[in-house]
C-alpha cells in the first residue's frame, strides 16, 4: 500500500524550490523504505499561488490516537491524481515566472485564498520558506491557520517561532477542540510542529536538543554558538586584509549576503536563532527583548589585527550562560576567541554550537554548508518525521 502525503508550500525561494529537488531524487527510496509517496497539492509565493486540481484525500493528521477532526472546503474539481508535477513547476519558476501563473493549475492571489486553502481538507502537511519578517508576517497566520485545522507545520522560516513560540507550540500540542488529552502541551517537542532547518540549516541542533538531550532533563549551564555563515566570512576577509564595507560588497558579490543585509550583519539572525534555542531546548520563554544584540559593524582591521597577534580570531557569537541565580543571560556580540578552540574554527561557510550540561559534560558540532541543500535536507527530515509519526496508527490515510 503507497500512503500519499500532500505537501503545501509558502514560499518558492531556494529553499523550497531545493526541498522539491531532494524529494525528487529520493522518491524511490522513500517509497521503498517508508511506503510514502509525497505530492505538492499547493504553492505559494509573493505574488500569488496555485493550487493543483488534485482530488481531495482522507487527512493523514492525528494528534496520538485522537482523530483531529477536519472541515473540508473544497477548492477546484479534480483530474490530476499527481499533485503539481514538481519538473515542470521548477522549470516555470527558473524561467523567471511567478506560480500563480504555473499551467494547468488554479490560480490564486491574496491572503483570503492562502487562509481558505489552509483551512480546507486539501493538504497535510504546510511547509513554510517564506521570508523573514518582523512580527511573524505571512508565515505565522499561515502556521496558525493550518495548526489550528490540525494539520502539520514544518518551518524553515524562523519568524513564526521568533513571535509566537509559546502560542504555536499551544496549538500543535492540541487537538482543534482545543483539549490536550495526554499532556502533549508539556513534552519536550511537538509532533505537528518541526522547525530543525531554523537553527544552523541542515545541523540537527534543535533535534539534539528538544529530543536526545531534553529527554534525560539534563541541566544546561551554557549554550554558545557561531550562527551566520555571512559575517563569519566578513570577518574573515576583514582578517585578510578587507575594510567591512568591501567585505560587505564582497559578500553580496558572491551572493553570500542579501542586497540588505542588516538582518546578518546587524547579529538580528543569530539572535532569531538563539531565541529558537531558548524557547526550544532551554525551556526559556525568550522574545527579541531579552537578548542584548551587538552587530559586527564596530569591529575594524585594527581590532581583527591585535586578536591576530594573540592568535585569536573575532567570531559572531550567540550565547545562552547561566547565572548563580539560575537565569539565562542571553546575549550576541562579536567576541574574540582562541583560534584553536572550537568555535575560532568554525570557519568561512560553516556554523557551530557547544552545548554545555550537568550529565553530558560539553558537546560540539558544526557543519560546513555552502549551499542550501542542508537546509532543506532538514526540512525533508521535517516531513518525514511529520508524516511517518502520522501514519503510525492512523487507519485512515490516503493509499494508492
Amino acid at each position: 500500500m503507497m500512503n500519499e502525503v500532500r505537501l503545501a508550500l509558502l514560499g518558492f525561494g531556494s529553499v523550497n524550490t531545493t526541498l522539491l529537488k531532494v524529494i525528487a531524487g529520493r522518491e524511490g527510496a522513500i517509497k521503498d523504505a517508508y511506503g510514502v509517496r509525497l505530492i505538492v497539492t499547493a504553492v505559494w509565493d509573493s505574488k500569488g499561488g496555485s493550487i493543483s486540481t488534485a482530488p481531495g484525500m482522507v487527512a493523514l493528521t492525528k494528534v496520538g490516537q485522537h482523530p483531529v477532526a477536519l472541515t473540508s472546503l473544497p477548492v477546484t474539481e479534480c483530474t490530476d491524481l499527481d499533485g503539481l508535477n514538481f519538473e515542470a513547476l521548477l522549470s516555470h519558476k527558473a524561467a523567471g515566472n511567478v506560480v500563480s501563473t504555473f499551467p494547468g493549475s488554479r490560480s490564486c492571489n491574496g491572503t483570503d485564498d492562502l487562509k481558505g486553502f489552509l483551512q480546507s481538507d486539501q493538504y497535510d502537511i504546510l511547509v513554510d520558506g517564506a521570508p523573514f519578517a518582523h512580527g511573524g508576517g505571512i508565515g505565522l497566520e499561515a502556521v496558525r491557520t493550518a495548526l489550528t485545522a490540525g494539520k502539520h507545520a514544518v518551518l524553515a522560516n524562523k519568524a513564526p517561532l521568533v513571535a509566537a513560540f509559546s502560542e504555536l507550540v499551544g496549538l500543535a500540542s492540541a487537538t482543534v477542540d482545543g483539549s490536550d488529552p495526554q499532556g502533549l502541551v508539556a513534552a519536550p517537542f511537538c509532533p505537528r510542529l518541526r522547525f530543525s532547518a531554523t537553527v544552523c540549516g541542515g545541523l540537527p541542533v534543535v533535534n539534539l536538543g528538544t529530543m536526545d538531550l531534553a529527554l534525560t532533563t539534563t541541566q544546561f549551564s551554557r549554550v554558545e554558538g557561531v550562527f551566520n555563515s555571512t559575517t563569519n566570512y566578513i570577518l574573515a576577509e576583514m582578517g585578510a586584509g578587507r575594510s567591512f564595507e568591501d567585505a560587505l560588497a564582497e559578500a553580496q558579490r558572491l551572493g553570500i549576503a542579501e542586497a540588505e543585509p542588516s538582518l546578518d550583519v546587524d547579529g538580528h539572525d543569530t539572535a532569531n536563532k538563539l531565541i529558537i534555542i531558548a524557547n526550544a531546548v532551554l525551556k526559556v520563554p525568550t522574545g527579541p527583548a531579552d537578548v542584548r544584540v551587538t552587530g559586527i559593524k564596530e569591529v575594524t582591521p585594527v581590532m581583527i589585527a591585535e586578536a591576530a597577534a594573540e592568535d585569536e580570531v573575532f567570531k559572531l557569537v550567540a550565547e545562552a550562560q547561566r547565572t548563580d541565580e539560575g537565569n539565562m543571560m542571553l546575549s550576541v556580540t562579536p567576541k574574540r576567541v582562541p583560534r584553536q578552540s572550537f568555535l575560532g574554527n568554525v570557519s568561512g561557510w560553516e556554523m557551530g554550537i557547544v552545548f554545555t550540561s550537568d550529565l553530558f559534560e560539553v558537546i560540539s558540532m558544526k557543519i560546513d554548508e555552502p549551499s542550501v541543500v542542508p537546509t532543506s535536507s532538514a526540512v525533508f527530515r521535517d516531513v518525514l518525521h511529520c508524516a511517518l509519526g502520522s501514519l503510525r496508527g492512523a487507519p485512515s490515510v490516503a493509499s494508492s
